[in-house]
């Protein structure tokens, strides 16, 4: 049976509800046996935490790779720029890892506003639901089907960047960073 993509966007989103929650729920069980004591327990029960996921809209998401200018420098289905790693969904994936998402900007973060910065003039702003949106698109082959050049408006067709800077070792990207985090907490 096919399944409409509003009913597959429902279904993965309950699939990684369902997982999240599931793995919440598993953390937060108060530890029992000999060697631990209900009044030694790390977690009471009134310091349970719950956890938040958003419903993710995939197809939300491939419309905000496009309008925040994600396309500028990464690539979906060969459409868009070189200057970041193309963002191709896996086509065998079965699930969808937002934290992983989350965790591969945070690590080319610096990079990425600094080619925001040059590349646009300001950095693009995300919240949360957007993040989620964006991961549901990056990370779902079936959303990503049939995306091509026509879904960047012709006026900012010309702004992708062509040159794939990420894999040019005679370019010292990193020289446009910092050396370290400043510390901000001993800092008078």
């Amino acid at each position: 049976m096919k399944m409409s993509r509003f009913h597959q966007s429902n279904a993965l989103n309950f699939v990684v509800v369902g997982a999240v929650c599931a793995a919440a729920w598993l953390l937060l069980l108060p530890t029992t046996g000999a060697a631990q004591s209900p009044a030694k327990s790390p977690i009471s029960q009134t310091q349970r935490m719950s956890v938040v996921v958003p419903l993710i809209d995939a197809a939300r998401g491939r419309r905000l790779f496009v309008t925040k200018g994600c396309f500028i420098c990464h690539s979906v289905k060969g459409v868009g720029g070189k200057a970041a790693p193309p963002l191709d969904a896996n086509p065998g994936s079965r699930s969808l890892d937002v934290l992983g998402f989350v965790a591969r900007m945070w690590k080319g973060a610096p990079l990425m506003f600094e080619l925001q910065s040059m590349e646009m003039g300001y950095r693009i702003e995300l919240n949360r639901d957007e993040i989620a949106d964006l991961a549901g698109f990056v990370g779902d082959a079936k959303a990503q089907e049939g995306f091509a050049q026509g879904d960047i408006p012709e006026v900012v067709r010309d702004w992708m960047v062509n040159q794939a800077w990420w894999l040019d070792p005679s370019l010292k990207l990193g020289d446009l960073l910092p050396e370290k985090f400043p510390d901000l907490e001993n800092e008078k």
